[in-house]
């Protein structure tokens, strides 16, 4: 029901008539056209004071009459002088940057920074040793700190002594000295939160948090634990974001990582000319588009290799490709295989992305298959090699370069009427040059065995001296005689 002549949006500066009369059937129906057409008048003063005065029921048409003379509208306030906008010509190219915490401001003051990957996977881990190499001002997986950076943990996942772990094994995974493992800790604040969330956790938690230790760099781990509402919401998430969290970081002169899960499981297809990694945050695209930068942490098909994606604003860190002059946009890192490190450790691209290219695999996948003594026919270990998860291609691929590289060699056998059968061996080997491949014994594993080295026979003639058994010289006896 539309009251007529009320207008939408109550004015502040709104009045009550001294004259009103409406004090029946009226505080009902007002309600209920507040509901359907602005809720944000239940929140004005002047509103409250009129339902207050009218009680309820149904409006008629007297009523709907008295009621559009209640509200006197005075003129509207006067604009607010001190709102200036800037002209273009007073903005600057940023030179040695004051407010820039990664460089070629990939991340600076008052930014957001999105963090985003597989539950499991060990952003936490990468958090902490994130922070930590940035305390002490050095690069981390080509991420390069303009200056010690101090950061503030806001942390709902991981307990004390899963810290405590994650610290140590990072101290260790990266040989800290002493006196950087001292620094680096007295540069880096944890609190671990479980309650608060919204507008709440930046006004009990965050704010207080943020005005004692004065960071460089907040962090929110994960942002799942502290929204407080519905994660794919553009609403929702929009109001964490941009109207709880960046206020703070623009009123505190710090920037924001924000630690995000990924939805489960992940539909990856990176051949897909459609597929943007800064999207692969769970829930609302907002996430993506509020951060100033997106990195994404991905597990790719070869065990313990995960892509570090440059998802926004990757061009900023002008990371290189195999070739050293391309850009790249992704690094590959994978866990410390040192006992009880947690930490992780970076691999070359090159190297990196060969064993992506061989599904993992190696020369090493090929030669194990390769007894240490005798022969391998050739198709024998390429099926062999196939059973065990390698193409034929990629076995092929590799055992080429294994034999550029001579590690193992081919000897062809003859066969008669047939190709040689090629065989393969650790060692050079030179055959008789009358010998075939049915005069090869095969063990129970298929190997060919060699037959041993025979000695020629030396025929003797009358002419030749006779031949005498060895003396022992301190007896000048036979060894061999019994005396």
């Amino acid at each position: 029901m539309k009251i007529p002549h009320l207008p939408t949006t109550i004015p502040k500066n709104t009045v009550l008539a001294r004259d009103c009369s409406v004090q029946n059937n009226c505080r009902t129906a007002l309600l209920r056209f507040f509901d359907e057409h602005d809720p944000s008048n239940l929140k004005n003063p002047i509103s409250r004071r009129l339902l207050d005065m009218i009680d309820s029921g149904d409006l008629d048409d007297e009523s709907k009459q008295e009621l559009t003379k209640v509200f006197i509208h005075s003129p509207p306030p006067p604009l607010i002088s001190h709102i200036k906008a800037r002209k273009l010509s007073e903005y600057k190219k940023p030179i040695n940057d004051p407010a820039e915490l990664l460089k070629h401001r990939y991340l600076c003051k008052g930014g957001g920074l999105l963090l985003v990957g597989a539950t499991g996977l060990g952003k936490s881990s990468l958090t902490m040793q994130l922070a930590i190499k940035w305390a002490l001002g050095q690069s981390c997986f080509g991420l390069e700190p303009a200056k010690p950076i101090k950061s503030l943990i806001i942390q709902a996942e991981n307990d004390e002594g899963d810290l405590g772990e994650m610290k140590d094994g990072v101290f260790n995974g990266v040989n800290l000295s002493e006196e950087d493992q001292a620094r680096a800790a007295d540069n880096i604040h944890i609190y671990s939160e479980n309650e608060k969330v919204g507008i709440e956790l930046f006004e009990q938690t965050i704010t207080p948090l943020l005005n004692d230790v004065k960071p460089d760099l907040l962090w929110i781990d994960p942002a799942l634990s502290y929204i407080g509402g519905d994660m794919n919401s553009q609403e929702a998430v929009g109001k964490f974001l941009r109207n709880q969290l960046n206020p703070v970081l623009t009123k505190h002169q710090c920037g924001g990582v924000v630690i995000h899960h990924t939805n489960k499981p992940i539909v990856f297809n990176p051949s897909q000319p459609s597929f943007d990694p800064a999207y692969l945050g769970a829930g609302s695209a907002e996430w993506a588009n509020w951060a100033r930068a997106v990195l994404a942490l991905r597990k790719t098909d070869v065990e313990n290799l995960f892509e570090l994606i440059a998802a926004k604003r990757g061009t900023r860190l002008k990371w290189k490709s195999a070739d050293g002059e391309s850009l790249a946009f992704k690094r590959y890192i994978g866990y410390c295989k040192r006992p009880d490190t947690i930490c992780w450790v970076e691999m070359a691209i090159a190297d990196a992305e060969e064993l992506k290219a061989n599904n993992g695999k190696n020369a090493a996948d090929v030669l194990k298959h390769v007894p240490a003594v005798g022969l391998i026919a050739k198709d024998d270990l390429i099926s062999q090699c196939r059973k065990h998860g390698l193409s034929r291609n990629m076995t092929v691929e590799l055992l080429n370069q294994i034999l550029a590289d001579d590690q193992l060699f081919e000897v062809p056998v003859p066969r008669p009427g047939k190709r040689p059968k090629v065989l393969l061996s650790r060692e050079p080997v030179t055959l008789s040059p009358n010998l075939i491949l049915d005069a090869l014994t095969q063990n129970s594993q298929g190997h060919y065995i060699l037959p041993a080295p025979t000695e020629p026979t030396r025929k003797t003639c009358e002419s030749d001296p006779p031949i005498h058994p060895p003396t022992d010289i301190s007896s000048g006896t036979n060894p061999n005689s019994n005396g």
